[in-house]
């Protein structure tokens, strides 16, 4: 009959939080929350504001860190992109070039991803640890059999080197 007029009502402080209880929510300190989050929010989800009884909308405070969050990692990725790719379509030459060049160089670093292409410097650095290897086995096959076999193997591995900086002179040319 005789109701405090100061009270609210049980329904309409459901989802309704002082700064400690919506800071704890959020996992952070009440002024990391103030910092992070406070900002994003609207004048609608905020009762009694610069006073010691705030109260923070729940939804309210949820919706607006998600959004904030959704908008950060957009610039980040827009941050990211390459702004040549992403301008409008023209029909110059140059950015179809260029566009037609990034294309090419996605489509290799995808090949070498797949383990279908190899750099050429690394293959280098392969072949001759394992020509070190086949040139350790020529010094025992020396120590048994003589200098004639340690020989022929060296000279089989120096031909193969050979024409290995050959080729690769001739792809530096390309």
């Amino acid at each position: 009959m005789f109701e405090n007029p100061t009270k609210q009502p049980e329904k309409e402080k459901a989802g309704w939080y002082t700064l400690d209880e919506i800071a704890l929510v959020f996992g952070m300190t009440v002024q990391g929350f103030r910092k992070q989050v406070r900002p994003l929010l609207d004048a609608q989800d905020i009762r009694d504001a610069g006073k010691k009884g705030t109260r923070i909308r729940a939804r309210g405070a949820i919706d607006a860190y998600a959004a904030g969050k959704a908008k950060k990692a957009e610039q980040a990725a827009a941050a990211k992109a390459d702004p040549m790719l992403a301008g409008p379509d023209d029909k110059s030459g140059g950015m179809e070039r260029y566009r037609l060049a990034r294309a090419s160089q996605e489509e290799l670093n995808l090949a070498v991803m797949k383990k279908e292409l190899v750099n050429i410097k690394d293959l280098k650095r392969w072949l001759d640890l394992i020509s070190s290897q086949i040139r350790g086995a020529g010094e025992r096959l020396v120590r048994r059999f003589g200098n004639e076999a340690g020989d022929m193997l060296n000279e089989g591995l120096d031909a193969a080197e050979h024409h290995i900086e050959m080729m690769m002179k001739a792809e530096g040319e390309r």
